[in-house]
């Protein structure tokens, strides 16, 4: 009996003699960790401290290796995560919270790797991801959300077997949708639309596969159409309508990614150039124009042959009588000739203004007259011809027997106009308009032989009417009287202020 008490003495003595309580203390003595080892190795529980005191963290060990219940705790003594650790290995739930005690991270491990449900929040409280591991790998449905600094959403993505798949949103940093769109298999499948910062629509359209199909559109901040372009498969094809790099409108089709058929092409909303295109190359009988700023009206100037985007054959020029007064002759792009023709309107400057001041008349590429215009008070009142050099004629211009009608505009605004009157041709009373007129600028309306007309003019801010009732394309406007005859015929002016 005495032999087995002291048996047991000596095998505590042992015991106690292998198994230490050991302390960690900070540079500047506070305790900063604390537990037992046996023969060296951490062993049951350890307790690490924040320099305030305030427990840090909680750990098991056997044999220096993490086994069982983890806690660790922000500086404030709010919980920070839990878990459990087998054989130094995530074993079982773990669950980790935001400073405020709110849930910040949800999952389960066996022997380290990620199973089951992952459910993870945003400090905002919202759902940041969730979805299901298997094996450390993410299988089935996941909803994954990105969120900017100030809270806001940033993304929204679904997630099938680790690609994207249903409707995916992102958003701009003030809480705006920036583009929404279904996907599959981490390409775009479905309908997409995409918008600007207020939430103005800025684009839509549609994608097949991860390829465009279909026509997209796309608007400017003031919610007007920008351009029109459709595709097959992600290649150009069927109509098009879009702002080219010279800023000019062109508007076509295309045939299999290639322009086909015909195009034309505006400048500031006025025809420009129109003509034919073979894969993708200029092919056939091309016409180039130029519009009159005040009139609005269009005339030619020149057209031609392209043949697989090249000058081709004889390219007539047009002057603005609508007359042929040059041509030019190509071969396969190479200039060959050139040939004057016809009547050339010469010009001379008046302030910070053109305007035409003589004409030169040319037959087989030689001058054969020149016309000088004797301008006064900005009218033609005389004409001199030149052969050679020599002055062989001066005639007084003929006088006018109708009304020349103008209007100048003194506004700081634009404005356009309508105009009623007599017409030259057919002696009956019609309406006209509009003529667009720029501030400080004179622009020629209308000829007429009654001395009366009437007109409508506005601006952004102004209107200029009077109590004529008459319509104009579908609408009833109050047209003001204005007698012209006083002047007699020729040009008669009137003039447009904001006073």
């Amino acid at each position: 009996m005495k032999y087995i008490l002291f048996f047991i003495s000596t095998l505590v003595c042992v015991n106690i003699s292998h198994a230490q309580i050991e302390k960690e203390f900070y540079s500047s003595g506070e305790l900063m960790s604390e537990g037992k080892k046996i023969d060296g190795k951490k062993e049951g529980k350890w307790q690490h401290y924040y320099r305030n005191g305030q427990i840090e963290k909680i750990e098991h060990y056997r044999k220096d290796v993490l086994n069982g219940t983890f806690f660790s705790y922000y500086e404030n003594g709010m919980l920070e995560s839990k878990g459990n650790y087998k054989d130094g290995k995530e074993d079982g739930e773990f669950l980790m919270y935001f400073e405020d005690g709110s849930l910040a991270v949800k999952a389960t491990a066996n022997n380290g790797i990620l199973v089951g449900e992952y459910i993870e929040y945003h400090e905002s409280k919202k759902l940041l991801k969730k979805g299901t591991y298997k094996d450390g790998e993410e299988v089935g449905i996941w909803l994954k959300n990105e969120f900017y600094n100030n809270g806001n959403l940033k993304y929204e993505l679904k997630i099938l077997d680790g690609k994207m798949n249903g409707l995916c949103k992102d958003y701009y940093e003030n809480g705006q949708l920036r583009s929404s769109g279904i996907m599959a298999n981490d390409k775009p499948n479905g309908d997409y639309k995409a918008y600007y910062s207020d939430g103005q629509l800025r684009e839509v359209g549609a994608f097949r596969f991860g390829k465009k199909h279909g026509t997209f559109k796309k608007y400017d901040e003031d919610g007007e159409l920008e351009s029109i372009k459709s595709y097959a498969n992600d290649e150009k094809n069927g109509y098009w309508k879009y702002k080219n790099y010279s800023g000019d409108i062109e508007e076509g089709q295309y045939t299999n990614g290639k322009k086909s058929g015909n195009w034309k092409i505006y400048d500031d909303g006025n025809l420009e150039e129109e003509g034919e295109y073979l894969n993708d190359k200029r092919h056939g009988l091309w016409k180039f124009y130029v519009t009159n700023i005040h009139s609005k009206k269009t005339r030619i100037t020149k057209k031609g042959i392209y043949r697989n985007g090249e000058k081709d054959g004889k390219w007539v020029h047009y002057n603005r009588d609508g007359n042929e007064n040059q041509y030019t002759v190509f071969n396969n792009g190479k200039k060959i000739s050139t040939v004057k023709t016809g009547i050339h309107y010469t010009f001379g400057k008046y302030g910070s203004s053109l305007f035409t001041n003589g004409e030169e008349h040319y037959k087989n590429n030689k001058l054969v007259k020149t016309i000088k215009y004797v301008i006064k008070n900005n009218k033609i009142v005389d004409k001199e011809t030149w052969v050679n050099g020599v002055l062989v004629s001066k005639a007084s211009k003929p006088k006018e027997t109708f009304y020349r009608v103008y209007f100048k505009n003194k506004c700081r605004e634009d404005i356009s106009v309508a105009i009623r009157g007599v017409n030259l041709k057919t002696n009956q009373w019609e309406s006209k308009g509009w003529y667009n007129i720029n501030s400080n600028d004179e622009g020629y309306i209308y000829d007429t032989k009654n001395g009366i007309i009437y007109y409508y003019a506005e601006s952004k801010s102004f209107r200029w009417y009077g109590n004529h009732k008459k319509s104009l394309r579908g609408k009833t406007y109050d047209f003001k009287q204005k007698i012209i005859s006083k002047d007699g015929y020729g040009k008669s002016q009137i003039v447009i202020t904001c006073k």
